[in-house]
């Protein structure tokens, strides 16, 4: 550029006026690289992430179609999907096994504890399913006195259980045929249950 951006010295090199600034605007787009090449790395290592998400099987298949549409505008990352209990998540979740975990909470929030986002994203409740054949699937609702006197299939879930020993306290205990934490378990302990009667 025709400027003079150091004086020889038998000291060494000292900068001229120009050289100061000239030497200045080189570490700032030295520092602008490093910038772009730590974004770079940053967006390069998101992009090619996996993100692991674990959630309760009721709502598995929100998650699954949720996922599905993601994949077309995130292709480069990749997502691990598990079935688990709330309390396990949980636990995965303080050990950084987890990204994301989908739970099931009854009741008061604080019992997640500290460390951990949460977020409602829908409110649930607990009903009963029954099979066309059984005198309670006409009902609108069911009475706690007419649930006693039908056996049970249940999720194994922390909030499906503390309902049990509550409903217990309050109403009576109810006839638990059959537990499992496989929905699938359930459905066919139920329907092999009313094809014996």
């Amino acid at each position: 550029m025709g400027l003079t951006i150091f004086i020889r010295a038998r000291s060494g090199s000292i900068p001229t006026k120009e050289g100061l600034e000239i030497i200045k605007k080189g570490f700032e787009v030295v520092n602008k690289l490093e910038e772009m090449k730590e974004g770079a790395l940053r967006l390069s290592e998101f992009m090619n992430a996996e993100l692991r998400v674990a959630a309760i099987p009721g709502v598995m298949n929100s998650l699954v179609q949720t996922v599905s549409s993601f994949r077309s505008e995130y292709q480069n990352i990749s997502f691990r999907i598990v079935e688990g209990v709330s309390d396990d998540i949980l636990h995965k979740l303080r050990l950084n096994e987890l990204d994301i975990g989908l739970i099931g909470i009854r009741g008061d929030v604080s019992s997640i504890g500290p460390g951990i986002l949460f977020e409602p994203i829908w409110d649930g409740r607990i009903v009963v399913g029954a099979w066309r054949t059984s005198p309670l699937a006409a009902k609108k609702k069911v009475t706690p006195e007419e649930m006693r006197k039908h056996s049970f299939a249940l999720y194994d879930e922390a909030p499906v259980m503390d309902f049990v020993r509550e409903f217990a306290m309050a109403h009576g205990p109810l006839i638990l045929q059959f537990t499992s934490n496989n929905q699938n378990a359930i459905a066919m302990a139920m329907k092999e249950t009313w094809r014996q009667r």
